[in-house]
This record gives structure tokens, sequence and C-alpha cells, in this order.
């Protein structure tokens, strides 16, 4: 009597079923849904909205008692707010990052600081 190989339980399928993850590159599914769960609570952290990962094992029937198991892991982070870009134009439609319109007290911050150093 030959011995027999050991089952393959969740933990197993884990470490042996390969799925793509959400950067289309092949990875172990306990891997994957690893790499993804760490993205979507860094995500939720960092916007304070919510978060989702769904795992699906799809059992395919094959020939004789053969079974395909295909693994796929989804998941749903929260978008951050895009921050206001805002600009200052002059009369002849230039962009500037401060009002040109508006008078300076320090041109330049560093100078200030260097001049103030010396004193």
């Amino acid at each position: 009597m030959t011995a027999q190989e050991p089952n393959i339980d969740f933990l197993g399928l884990l470490n042996t079923v390969k799925v793509r993850n959400s950067s289309d590159k092949q990875k172990k599914l306990g891997d994957c849904i690893e790499q993804e769960l760490q993205e979507v609570l860094l995500k939720v952290f960092e916007c304070k909205k919510d978060g989702e990962i769904k795992i699906t094992l799809k059992i395919k029937a094959e020939n004789g008692n053969e079974l395909n198991i295909l693994g796929n892991v989804d998941k749903k982070a929260p978008k951050g707010q895009i921050k206001q870009n805002i600009f200052y134009q002059d009369s002849r439609g230039k962009l500037y990052l401060d009002d040109p319109n508006q008078m300076k007290i320090v041109k330049n911050l560093d100078d200030y600081k260097v001049q103030e150093a010396k004193q």
C-alpha cells in the first residue's frame, strides 16, 4: 500500500491557488489577500472612509474527479479627495503660485533669514 498524500485544507489552498492581484501580477491567493488587505487598510485609515475586500473561490468540476479551483480577490479602496490647485493669473494671462497683484512683504524668505542671521 502506498502512502497517501496529505489532503489540502483551506490554508493549503491559500498557498497553492494562483490569482492575479490588482496590479495584474500573478501571486498565491494568500499573498494576494494580504497585499490587497494592507492597501485597503492604509486607504481606509488615510481617507476615513469604508473599504472592502471580496474573496471568491470558484470551483469547477472537470473530468472524472478533477476540480479546477479559481480564486479572485477584489478590493474597493476609498479614494482621497484631490487637493485644490490654486494659481493666480496676471493681466497677460501668465500663471503664478502667489498673487502677482498682492504686494510682497518679503521677496524671498530664505534671503530674509540669511539677513536676520547676520544681524
